[in-house]
């Protein structure tokens, strides 16, 4: 769809194809004030997910990062989403995951106040 200057197109395809949203997800989505500078940055976000894709898979080049590290999962996020900051949480020897109740994989832009704070706590 990028190639074709289609960028909603290609972010729908994202939301519902890689980040497995609903429908009605999608829609509210499309009804917020940022959903045009989403589509305006979707070529940017499509490039950097093609160099993701040629980096080494999985969670073990992780294991020597040493730095503290927040990791924040809604409890209502994607199950594959949950997968992948489990496997972190793990592999990460200074992390530490912090659960946004209720939240999916947005929680910063649906729960900006708690996110915040979450993060505030985190680095004080």
């Amino acid at each position: 769809a990028i190639e074709n200057s289609q960028p909603e197109k290609a972010l729908l395809i994202a939301y519902s194809k890689i980040v497995h949203e609903s429908d009605e997800n999608i829609a509210r989505l499309q009804s917020t004030p940022n959903w045009n500078e989403m589509i305006a940055l979707t070529p940017g976000w499509v490039r950097e997910m093609q160099v993701m894709q040629d980096l080494e898979h999985g969670v073990d080049r992780f294991s020597k990062m040493s730095s503290p590290t927040l990791l924040l999962l809604g409890t209502a996020t994607a199950p594959h989403h949950i997968a992948a900051s489990d496997a972190l949480d793990e592999m990460l020897p200074n992390s530490r995951t912090v659960k946004l109740q209720d939240q999916g994989h947005r929680a910063h832009l649906t729960s900006t106040v708690d996110f915040a704070k979450k993060v505030t706590n985190f680095l004080i």
